[in-house]
């Protein structure tokens, strides 16, 4: 039983140490929860066979190990705050830059409403001349989209004269 509720304490010490941000990892966690679990247990003990001095010694060397473990885990911190203020600042520039470039860009563009100049040579519209009823047919039928099934087919591609024989020809 005794064995079983070690690792039932071990298991909630590295939820905790994990919940705080001393470890990253499980199995860092696991390790740094088995070393304040013997240190306690250790104490426990010695606490029995040793004066009060001694007690006060073990109990700072415990303050002293989490005391290191938040001062690395504060440095690791303070390392990343810096990376990131100096990325904010590096996109603050960047957009900066392109703000100056948008505003300064509209101003060097040619404005679109320039009069052209007119040519007096330019060539006139031809006028469209009336074309004859077949052509227009024609054209009327080209111009509807193409169906598989009926196909573009005009009066003059079947005629039913180049089809059937009516005698002398």
């Amino acid at each position: 039983m005794d064995d079983v509720e070690r690792v039932e304490k071990i298991n909630a010490m590295t939820q905790e140490l994990k919940k705080f941000g001393f470890f990253d990892n499980s199995n860092e966690a696991v390790e740094g929860a088995k070393n304040i679990m013997l240190s306690d247990e250790q104490q426990k003990e010695s606490k029995i066979f040793t004066s009060e001095e001694e007690v006060i010694v073990e109990l700072s060397n415990s303050f002293k190990r989490f005391k290191e473990m938040t001062a690395t885990r504060i440095q690791e911190m303070s390392r990343n705050i810096i990376n990131l203020h100096a990325q904010i600042k590096e996109i603050t520039e960047t957009v900066s830059t392109l703000q100056a470039r948008k505003e300064i860009s509209p101003q060097e563009k040619p404005s679109p409403e320039i009069p052209k100049e007119e040519n007096p040579y330019s060539p006139q519209e031809p006028e469209e001349k009336p074309l004859p009823k077949k052509q227009q047919e024609s054209q009327e039928r080209s111009e509807k989209p193409y169906y598989e099934k009926q196909g573009y087919y005009t009066p003059e591609d079947v005629k039913v004269e180049d089809f059937f024989y009516y005698g002398k020809k």
